[in-house]
């Protein structure tokens, strides 16, 4: 088993000219290394290599892209990025075989059924079906729409390419394959619903300004905010049967699911680690900054873990990586993804570490693209592209 997490980072910006009919498209690789390894043995040495031509062979890879469903006449951003993807997948010689979206499908108010005309031009049409399948959370723009909606599709979906069993799930995946299933290595991805976590709870009073704002921005009890976005598609007892949905789960109960979840991935041997995926960040240098609240509510989770080693995430459009320092000699990672095609933020707010003394910035891209993640029985490698 994993005795010990140590965390070594490389930053290191490769440059490769794409075409996507005759538009140069620029693709931005920046790579830190997570290298797992027993009690007592040396740090290992290791080497930056360019993703494009990189030999090693992993056993499991995929993608994380967060904010990519730009509306369908400001498309043009997202499309480049599916296509970088899919040049990625094509040349990489382990292919991403799934993808993990961190929210933010459908700009700007979300879709209201799982037969709307934008899962075929702003999902089907745009990312190629070896990019499969999606395991999916929401964000803030779904909830201005039905989540419902989307979970319905998930069972619509062709070949299974969107997965959403609920608002907040778990996942384990394979790392090593053994003759006896019951000894296979695995890694845990759980997906939380972060809109719940943040508003649907009873210190809503005590937030401050800026997680107002943020509820505020999913129509969190403003049902008269989704009958101004959606016009005549809704009435007012079709926003509240929708928001009853939306904000179905509290926080508290959210939260001791996730307690639950998390301690028995801590019990069981063949679990190495766990990844959270979630729609809010938990800092950035970004406009949605540091919700506090949603902070202090789920830091007590990611502090008692020993497994968690990396927070995907999205919201602020743009590529960020944050050492958290939460233990003695163990860091968590926050992987931020949301760059995905709707618009690249300015990022003028004050630096994180300026505001968190435990936390320190390792990279910031202020441009399109996603993240690609490969996995080994003692390595973890994040690319940003």
């Amino acid at each position: 088993s994993i005795i010990k997490t140590q965390s070594l980072i490389v930053l290191s910006c490769i440059t490769s000219m794409l075409l996507q009919h005759k538009r140069a498209f620029i693709v931005f690789c920046v790579v830190f290394t997570l290298l797992l390894y027993q009690n007592g043995r040396k740090q290992p040495s290791f080497n930056v290599s360019r993703f494009l031509s990189e030999k090693h062979h992993y056993r499991v890879s995929f993608a994380v892209i967060g904010d990519w469903g730009a509306k369908p006449d400001m498309n043009m951003n997202q499309t480049q990025v599916a296509n970088a993807m899919l040049l990625v997948q094509q040349r990489f010689p382990t292919p991403s075989q799934f993808v993990v979206s961190v929210g933010d499908h459908f700009y700007d108010h979300g879709i209201l059924s799982a037969d709307d005309a934008r899962w075929r031009v702003g999902f089907e049409n745009v990312y190629h079906r070896s990019l499969s399948p999606w395991y999916v959370v929401y964000g803030n723009h779904d909830m201005r729409g039905s989540i419902q909606a989307q979970i319905e599709y998930a069972k619509l979906s062709s070949a299974k390419r969107w997965i959403s069993p609920a608002t907040f799930y778990y996942k384990d995946f394979v790392i090593d394959s053994a003759q006896n299933t019951a000894t296979e290595l695995l890694f845990r991805i759980i997906f939380i619903d972060s809109n719940n976590l943040l508003c649907n709870h009873d210190e809503f009073d005590t937030l401050g300004a800026l997680e107002k704002y943020e509820c505020d921005e999913m129509f969190y009890n403003r049902p008269m905010d989704m009958i101004k976005a959606h016009g005549e598609n809704v009435t007012l007892s079709l926003a509240k049967q929708i928001q009853a949905y939306n904000f179905g789960i509290s926080r508290t109960q959210q939260l001791q699911w996730l307690n639950d979840t998390v301690s028995a991935a801590e019990r069981n041997p063949y679990i190495k680690f766990i990844f959270i995926a979630s729609h809010h960040a938990l800092f950035s240098q970004g406009p949605h900054k540091i919700p506090t609240l949603f902070n202090q509510r789920l830091s007590p989770i990611l502090r008692a873990s020993k497994k968690i080693v990396a927070f995907f995430c999205g919201h602020n459009h743009v590529l960020e990586h944050y050492r958290w320092n939460i233990q003695p000699k163990r860091v968590l990672h926050e992987i931020v993804s949301g760059s995905g095609g709707r618009e690249v933020h300015p990022m003028i707010d004050a630096p994180v570490e300026s505001q968190l003394e435990d936390v320190k910035l390792g990279f910031m891209g202020k441009e399109f693209g996603f993240v690609t993640v490969h996995i080994d029985t003692q390595i973890i490698s994040v690319k940003y592209w």
